[in-house]
């Protein structure tokens, strides 16, 4: 049986690693969905850049109580979908990813539409105009 699990990259930074000589980015923040065997093997790496960033502890394990926790915000098996083909678990994995967050376009200001108003200038007024109707 073919699974897929959501794989989410936590982290405020970009993330890169390859499979079968592949290259794969996820960004910051990205949520995707990827067969189970993916997201552990890209959920491990993902967590060991991590793990060296905070510094050297000596030799992490795989059994490493901060491992397992760092490990677990990667992956998330509540949204797990399984087929029995492989070309199934991709339709499956299509149908059931979903954006984390949408991206909406800022919108812009409405504009007026016509001509703009006219702004009356001191100079545009002539003294004693007024006084002309009166003759």
């Amino acid at each position: 049986m073919n699974t897929a699990v959501t794989f989410i990259n936590y982290t405020d930074e970009d993330f890169t690693h390859t499979w079968d000589s592949q290259p794969y980015v996820f960004a910051a923040g990205r949520t995707m969905m990827l067969p189970e065997y993916l997201a552990r093997h890209f959920a491990k790496h993902l967590t060991r850049r991590e793990l060296n960033k905070l510094g050297p502890k000596g030799e992490i394990t795989d059994d490493d109580p901060e491992f397992i926790k760092l490990m677990n915000k990667c992956v998330v098996l509540d949204s797990e979908v399984s087929a029995t083909t492989k070309l199934g678990l991709e339709v499956a994995m299509m149908n059931t990813e979903k954006p984390v967050t949408e991206v909406k376009e800022p919108e812009a200001p409405k504009k007026r539409m016509g001509r703009p108003p006219k702004v009356k200038k001191a100079e545009d007024s002539f003294e004693g105009l007024s006084d002309a109707t009166a003759l």
